[in-house]
């Protein structure tokens, strides 16, 4: 298979090319090469699939100095895109940029929107209601809608359409992503790594994205608590800190499924990371979704997948034989991890 969705690196290119985008991805080009390009647009998908790559994207090439969605990544405006700086980009709702979408900040964005772009053809209100909103706040962008300003346009991106008024949605153009399929995460990734996967890998790649959903509301605690403790020994052991012998102990209160299943998944969260998947903040905080990040760039991706055949190893074991303890899974897992990577 033709590899179109290489890991790409944001900063220097428009967008990382997942399969599941692809077809939107071409609509909205088209669009606005036909001068047809919508003001109001409702992005709607599940989380962790691409599509705030997606919003991110479709605001810098709007305001980009050529006539296409793929921005050139030379022009005056890219550069200040790229450098978040763009005075005629107005983002809320972005977990990086640190703007709620709030009444107030509503207010500053519709007074954005009526003024003149300052140096692009056009200006572009962006908001990420992933983050959470208030429908007061929402309801407040129906100005916007009722009255477009010229060259301004209102990307919107949510979970799901449904949860916005009527109002709003009959304003607005809305282009639905659906969670990729198992065949379509397989292809994507035996395109990353030219090798076949294995059955294993592919399930807990989904099972991660599933996991990290924004419906998903019963976290396993114990589940949690073990991937706070995986993060942070990863975290000393690439760091070079000293202190990496004390946490086979904290884990040792855990039992053995719960001990290989959340290291599993910090595995699978780190991997995520390197492809641009960002954690649900209901999982992790900002802080802890930082460090897998940093892990992301320090491990490589072959390494945590040799850690993730040794885990499952590990499982077979605690199948076959009865009488292994916490303890010696713990003992086996750090062990492991410091082999792999040191």
């Amino acid at each position: 298979m033709q590899n179109n969705f290489e890991k790409i690196d944001s900063k220097n290119h428009p967008i990382k090319n997942y399969p599941w985008i692809q077809k939107v991805w071409d609509q909205l080009e088209k669009s606005i090469k036909n001068n047809r390009f919508p003001q109001s647009l409702i992005i709607s998908g599940p989380k962790n699939i691409g599509l705030e790559d997606l919003l991110e994207s479709v605001a810098k090439g709007v305001v980009c100095e050529t006539n296409s969605l793929r921005p050139c990544n030379s022009c005056t405006s890219c550069l200040l895109t790229i450098n978040s700086s763009h005075p005629d980009i107005f983002w809320l709702g972005d977990e990086d940029r640190e703007k709620e979408v709030n009444i107030e900040n509503i207010r500053k964005a519709i007074e954005f929107l009526g003024s003149k772009p300052i140096i692009s053809k056009r200006k572009i209100l962006s908001i990420n209601l992933n983050q959470g909103f208030s429908y007061n706040a929402i309801s407040a962008i129906l100005k916007i809608l009722e009255e477009p300003p010229d060259n301004s346009y209102l990307v919107i991106r949510i979970d799901n359409s449904g949860k916005l008024p009527k109002t709003i949605i009959s304003r607005c153009q809305i282009l639905e992503v659906a969670q990729p399929t198992r065949e379509m995460v397989e292809e994507w990734y035996e395109s990353r790594f030219s090798k076949k996967i294995n059955e294993q890998d592919v399930n807990g790649f989904c099972s991660a994205s599933n996991f990290l959903a924004p419906q998903c509301n019963d976290i396993d605690s114990e589940l949690y608590r073990v991937v706070d403790i995986m993060t942070d020994f990863l975290w000393s052991l690439c760091h070079n800190r000293g202190d990496f012998d004390s946490f086979p102990e904290k884990i040792n209160d855990y039992n053995c499924d719960s001990i290989l299943s959340g290291v599993e998944l910090t595995i699978y969260l780190i991997i995520l990371t390197q492809y641009q998947q960002k954690p649900s903040t209901i999982f992790v905080d900002k802080r802890k979704t930082k460090e897998l990040d940093t892990l992301g760039e320090k491990i490589e991706t072959e390494k945590l997948l040799n850690l993730l055949g040794h885990i499952a190893y590990l499982k077979r074991l605690c199948f076959n034989t009865q009488s292994v303890k916490a303890s010696d899974i713990a003992d086996l897992i750090f062990s492991n991890s410091i082999k792999e990577i040191l």
